[in-house]
């Protein structure tokens, strides 16, 4: 698309927004930088290619902005042996690198976008409470009373009560670590979108 000489007119741009479309226009910067502006209508994303000159040869900054928001910086540069390449920064830290290219019948894109897995944000796994204890990591038990004895161990006879042993509880009550978490109170869950690597990694082509 920024290989286009002719930038979208008016009425052009006007027929690109109703119907989702791409708009192209041209300009250059107050240092006479040239700047190519490509607005895809259907997405919102705008981005804006900046040439400028470089230690090796000519590159080309990027910025995409959706909805007035910058999503992506980067740059782009010739390769030795031919062909266009770009790495980029997204907001969200992955760093993407396309390399554009020529095919027999069309021409495409290949990305590779690699950053950190967002449902675990990068940590591979997931933290949740123990429903055995709440979280407390510990069971408490107040104890069960024998009703036999009202909790009194004997009964009116005076005999040990036989249903509690004499203690007045037929549970006693107990405090311990739980169980189910193993006092931690918590459960450690691998994250399935990254197999708990914490990272992802995408490659298309387009």
């Amino acid at each position: 698309m920024a290989r286009r000489r002719n930038s979208t007119g008016f009425f052009g741009t006007l027929f690109a927004s109703l119907t989702g479309g791409t708009s192209i226009r041209r300009t250059t910067t107050w240092t006479g930088k040239p700047k190519t502006i490509v607005t895809n209508h259907a997405t919102g994303k705008t981005k804006t290619y900046t040439g400028k000159q470089g230690l090796f040869g000519n590159k080309t900054t990027t910025k995409t902005t959706k909805n007035g928001r910058t999503v992506e910086t980067g740059q782009m540069h010739k390769g030795f042996f031919g062909g266009t390449y770009e790495t980029a920064k997204r907001w969200d830290g992955s760093t993407v690198h396309r390399s554009y290219k020529s095919g027999f019948f069309r021409d495409y894109t290949v990305t590779d976008v690699r950053g950190n897995c967002h449902p675990c944000n990068g940590t591979g796994e997931f933290i949740r409470s123990c429903r055995a204890c709440s979280g407390e990591g510990q069971i408490v038990h107040p104890g069960t009373p024998c009703k036999n004895c009202s909790e009194t161990g004997v009964l009116t006879d005076g005999r040990t009560c036989p249903g509690c042993g004499g203690d007045g509880y037929w549970v006693k009550a107990f405090c311990g670590a739980c169980g189910s978490c193993g006092g931690t109170g918590e459960h450690r869950e691998s994250c399935r979108k990254c197999g708990g690597s914490g990272k992802f990694h995408k490659h298309s082509r387009s």
